[in-house]
């Protein structure tokens, strides 16, 4: 869906946070997760799109995802 740069990282709550700035409405943003196992090397990525509105963040992305996974 997206590259993976500008990466918006996780809060540490043992480090400051690295980056300034807010999500603003008009920004489209990508949220990714990676479930998988370190031991094979196998997992799958899921992502799915968002807009942000003043009021409410749309998912835009409507492809769905494999039933065995919910």
């Amino acid at each position: 869906m997206s590259g993976e740069a500008p990466n918006i990282p996780h809060l540490r709550p043992d480090a400051p946070y690295p980056l300034a700035g807010r999500l603003e409405a008009g920004m489209v943003i990508c949220i990714e997760s990676y479930v998988g196992s370190a031991a094979s090397g196998q997992g799958v990525k899921l992502e799915d799109q968002f807009l942000i509105h003043e009021d409410r963040v749309e998912r835009l992305s409507t492809y769905p995802f494999d039933p065995r996974l919910g």
